[in-house]
């Protein structure tokens, strides 16, 4: 079993059993893109439609390692998103569109 805990709840899990095994960094950010922020060539952002759900299953998967898709859609549920992509390149070489999402 895993277990992401907070540095503040991590003695309170430890009473318990768990161990440090490594750390998680995450980060936040406002589902904008600033006025004043240079897009790469060939980049776009929108807003995260229904359609896009599919697609972010799939990249997320490949990202952690296993399906999260009820989370996901989940989140969908209760949140927006921003769906980003670029054509031309993606990091496994030359694609017609290669996209991220953040919900």
């Amino acid at each position: 079993m895993l277990l992401n805990a907070t540095v503040e709840g991590l003695p309170i899990y430890e009473k318990f059993g768990y161990k440090p095994i490594g750390a998680v960094r995450q980060h936040q950010a406002a589902n904008a893109v600033p006025a004043s922020a240079q897009l790469l060539e060939g980049a776009s952002f929108k807003s995260m439609q229904e359609t896009d759900l599919a697609a972010v299953i799939a990249l997320d998967e490949r990202a952690v390692g296993f399906r999260r898709a009820g989370l996901l859609r989940a989140r969908k549920k209760i949140g927006r998103g921003l769906s980003g992509s670029r054509t031309g390149r993606s990091p496994h070489g030359p694609s017609s569109g290669a996209s991220a999402t953040a919900m």
